[in-house]
């Protein structure tokens, strides 16, 4: 157990170089491990038995479980279950028991462990992993995003987080810049659309507070696809920070918005932003200049409309930065939280357009 070269994560702590180990492949550690586990958490030792022994030679699927070597030593652990004792079966699998001996603290084990755990359970086939715990601004520094209160089994409320590793190559990317990607959205972005659009502050501009969304109701409404359009998630920095879609207006579309149908290609976009942190950091602008070159180049657009509500003043204005101008009124427009509301018509003519 020395030669920590072999394992295919190796780092160098403050203490000398660790290994993450998948237990799975050392069944000779499995008694240590489940000993190990019992004396940081004090769940019943059989159980961690059971699970343990269970992922020997588990090639794929849950339950495994991961360790931490410092030479002959267990520094760190956590396991992937397939629920941590909380009633949102639908969350799975969930990283669970997640530990670092106090002196180990400090030096970036845990981050490396978890990169290690979601890395091989993406390589599985699990892009998407959960996490249930009480800390608050842990594990947002290795990627994870909040996702919403979760009651326990024995009726206490904790948070879950949720970690998605999506490979790039399965999902097309549109348009890029030095601040904004925008990329197709995937059934992997639904946990993160239903925690953005189960937030009041986002609903009370995009979709209404009087909605109440199931993730079943999300899937329905968001993988269906757009006739002549598409849907995106746009990332800043790396991060997933909001949605938007765009579709092609025409007959009777083109009447709705009072356009006139003259043989140019008009687009209409729809977008939010779902982290409220990142509101008014000039984003939706960013991402609205980096669509509408999009749509110009590869959709042959000669024109792009919007139609925000009068009284999103937010979003009027990212829209003007963005080079869309207020063209008409459209009087009871869009039915919202109960009532028709008056909207604005805006237009971008795009440069260079027949």
């Amino acid at each position: 157990m020395n030669d920590l070269s072999k394992y295919r994560h190796t780092t160098d702590g403050l203490t000398g170089k660790v290994a993450v180990l998948p237990v799975r492949d050392c069944p000779e550690m499995a008694e240590e491990t489940a000993v190990w586990f019992h004396e940081r958490w004090h769940v019943p030792l059989e159980a961690y038995r059971e699970s343990i022994a269970d992922c020997i030679g588990k090639k794929t699927g849950v339950p495994q479980w991961y360790v931490v070597m410092r030479e002959n030593r267990i520094v760190a652990g956590c396991g992937v279950i397939e629920n941590d004792f909380h009633e949102r079966k639908d969350l799975a699998p969930n990283v669970c028991a997640v530990y670092v001996e106090e002196e180990y603290r400090k030096q970036g084990i845990a981050g490396h462990m978890l990169k290690y755990a979601c890395e091989d359970m993406a390589a599985m086939g699990f892009d998407t992993l959960y996490l249930l715990t009480d800390h608050t601004g842990f594990y947002e520094r290795y990627g994870w995003q909040f996702l919403c209160m979760v009651r326990g089994d024995g009726g206490e409320l904790s948070r879950m987080y949720v970690h998605q590793t999506e490979s790039r190559k399965d999902i097309q990317v549109r348009a890029a810049n030095d601040t904004v990607l925008i990329r197709d959205l995937a059934e992997s972005d639904l946990p993160l659309m239903y925690k953005w659009l189960t937030d009041d502050r986002v609903l009370e501009y995009y979709e209404g507070r009087d909605v109440r969304f199931t993730p079943e109701m999300l899937s329905e409404k968001f993988l269906e696809e757009i006739p002549n359009g598409f849907r995106v998630i746009f990332e800043y920095g790396d991060m997933p920070v909001g949605y938007g879609q765009a579709y092609l207006l025409s007959g009777e579309l083109l009447d709705e918005y009072s356009y006139p149908d003259d043989g140019r290609v008009v687009f209409a976009t729809d977008q939010f932003i779902g982290e409220p942190e990142y509101w008014s950091r000039g984003i939706g602008t960013a991402f609205l200049k980096l669509m509408t070159e999009y749509l110009r180049k590869e959709k042959a657009a000669d024109v792009v409309l919007l139609d925000p509500h009068k009284n999103n003043h937010r979003a009027i204005r990212a829209y003007e930065k963005a080079g869309f101008r207020i063209i008409g009124s459209l009087p009871e427009h869009e039915m919202f939280e109960g009532k028709k509301e008056d909207c604005w018509l805006m237009e971008l003519v795009l440069k260079d357009s027949v």
